[in-house]
C-alpha cells in the first residue's frame, strides 16, 4: 500500500470571484462624464422668460417705420433715409468691431447675426427706431408722437439688453447715431425735395 499522498490529488482552496474593478471603474466614469456633459449643456442653455413686450420691443423699429411711410408726405424720401441709416448701421458696426456680448439670446429661432451683424456697436434696433422718432417729430412737431415714440424706442432698447444682443453702450450710441441721423435728415430734406423738383 502506498501511504504517500499523491500531491496531485490534494485540492487547491478556492478563491472567490472578485468583482471587475476597471469595468466597473470605467462604467462609472461614464456616467460621471455623461452627467457632467449634461449638466453643462443644461447651465449653458439659460433661457430667458420670453415677455408679451419683448415682442413689442423686437418690431418696434419696423412699428415706427411704418408710421412715419403712412404719415409723411414724401414716402420715398423716409424709405431712401431708413435705407441709408441701415447702411451706415452696418458700416459702423464693420468698422469699429465691437462683439456682442456674451451669453446673447434670441426672440426667434431664425434670427441670425453673421458678418458685419455679429457686433453689436451701435446698435440697428435703437438706431432705426430713435431716427424714425426724431425725423417723424421735427417734421411734424407732435408732442404726443414723441412720447409714442420714445416709450416704443424703450421697449426696443429693454429687449435687446434682456436677452444680452447689446450692452447699454451701444444701445446709447444706437440712439444717438439715429436721433443725430433724423436731425441732420430734418435739415437736409427740403434740399432734397428741392433737387428733386429741379430734376422734374
Amino acid at each position: 500500500m502506498n501511504l504517500i499522498p499523491n500531491t496531485n490529488t490534494i485540492p487547491t482552496p478556492h478563491t472567490p470571484n472578485t468583482p471587475n474593478t476597471t469595468n466597473t471603474t470605467n462604467t462609472t466614469n461614464t456616467i460621471s462624464t455623461t452627467n457632467t456633459i449634461s449638466t453643462t449643456s443644461e447651465t449653458s442653455l439659460q433661457t430667458i422668460s420670453i415677455q408679451p413686450l419683448d415682442y413689442l420691443g423686437y418690431w418696434s423699429p419696423v412699428i415706427l417705420a411704418s408710421i412715419g411711410i403712412m404719415n409723411l408726405p414724401n414716402t420715398e424720401i423716409f424709405i431712401a433715409l431708413l435705407i441709408i441709416n441701415i447702411i451706415i448701421n452696418k458700416v459702423l458696426k464693420k468698422w469699429i468691431r465691437q462683439p456682442r456680448p456674451e451669453g446673447s439670446e434670441t426672440l426667434y429661432s431664425w434670427e441670425n447675426y453673421q458678418d458685419e451683424e455679429q457686433f453689436g456697436m451701435p446698435s440697428g434696433h435703437a438706431e432705426l427706431s430713435s431716427f424714425s422718432v426724431s425725423y417723424l417729430y421735427w417734421m411734424q412737431g407732435s408732442i404726443a408722437w414723441l412720447i409714442v415714440g420714445i416709450f416704443l424706442t424703450i421697449m426696443t432698447c429693454i429687449q435687446r439688453w434682456r436677452f444680452k444682443l447689446h450692452s447699454i453702450p451701444q444701445l446709447a450710441v444706437g440712439i444717438a447715431v439715429g436721433s443725430a441721423m433724423g436731425y441732420l435728415s430734418y435739415i437736409g430734406t427740403p434740399w432734397y425735395i428741392q433737387r428733386i423738383c429741379n430734376y422734374m
